[in-house]
């Protein structure tokens, strides 16, 4: 099941030298990659592009949006073109020197409070994560973020502030900082309702993202609630979709009537959680073609048998 929080979550916490009454609790990457975006699975050894994680594919001419604003394009240009296609090629540290030259430019002719600095911050703070240079990336996507929150910016640019901070987010999540990653996820969450709407899938995600978190840090009924109210949205959605779209739908409320389901078998509610699991099989039943046999056939055959658990513990 592919959105399951059992196998999300199934690494043991790690407990360090460094620890207090509360062990530290971490992710590795290969159990983030279970509730993180796309765009956020790639590492530093196969990491094609940074595309879909920052504005280089779609460079707006933010400047346009600063009537102040009097970058030349000529050289900056150059270098950030040259940058994006080291960053295609697997040449990060090369393609950050691109960048940082482009943003020395940029800051000599329009001073460092320009929003057209702000695409260059994303691709600079994108690729020092890339490379390992962990609190570096971060103050560089701080920055990004505090130029996309200028007077000025329009609604795309804030939207792009959301995707910076969404980085964070997961950037905090991978290194155990679970704090810090439930308050940057709670910011890309209100400019998600702002910018798309309450019920958007867009929204889904993201309370998605933010109960899998509190999940892992074991604040169950701040993670239960998360869950509800994507699957409210979930519903929603499902009402107002096609049939072909709706089994899609229906995946994904699978997945998190089982997430739900699994969160009342940590709080010892047996018969809820089997409740939830019956749910979670009737949806998976319903799905078609839209989704992989082998893993529809799996996801079954691991309710029924967490169905069989429950029902033998309220006996």
């Amino acid at each position: 099941m592919s959105h399951k929080i059992s196998t999300a979550f199934r690494n043991k916490i790690r407990r360090t030298s460094s620890s207090s009454n509360r062990p530290e609790h971490r992710l590795t990457k290969q159990s983030m990659r279970r509730f993180l975006s796309p765009s956020s699975h790639r590492s530093s050894k196969n990491w094609k592009t940074i595309a879909n994680i920052s504005p280089l594919s779609k460079k707006k001419k933010s400047a346009s949006n600063n009537p102040n604003s009097t970058t030349s394009p000529s050289s900056v240009d150059s270098l950030t073109r040259r940058g994006a296609k080291l960053t295609r090629q697997g040449a990060f540290s090369e393609a950050l020197h691109c960048f940082e030259e482009a943003l020395s430019v940029q800051s000599e002719q329009v001073g460092r409070d320009d929003l057209s600095l702000a695409d260059t911050y994303s691709d600079i703070g994108s690729l020092l994560l890339v490379l390992g240079r962990y609190e570096q990336g971060l103050d560089a996507l701080e920055e990004c973020i505090r130029l996309r929150q200028a007077p000025y910016v329009l609604k795309t640019d804030f939207v792009c502030a959301a995707g910076s901070l969404m980085q964070m987010a997961q950037s905090y999540a991978i290194h155990g900082k679970y704090e810090e990653a439930l308050e940057y996820f709670d910011r890309v969450l209100r400019i998600h309702r702002v910018s798309y709407g309450r019920n958007s899938m867009v929204v889904a995600a993201t309370l998605e993202k933010l109960g899998a978190v509190y999940f892992r840090i074991e604040r169950y009924d701040s993670a239960m609630k998360s869950f509800e109210e994507v699957l409210s949205i979930l519903r929603r959605q499902n009402e107002s979709l096609l049939s072909t779209s709706g089994d899609k739908v229906d995946q994904k409320m699978a997945a998190i009537v089982y997430n739900i389901g699994v969160i009342h078998k940590k709080k010892g509610s047996y018969k809820k959680a089997r409740d939830c699991f019956s749910g979670a099989l009737k949806l998976y039943k319903k799905v078609g073609n839209t989704m992989d046999s082998v893993e529809r056939r799996n996801s079954i055959r691991l309710l029924k048998i967490n169905i069989l658990k429950m029902e033998s513990r309220i006996r």
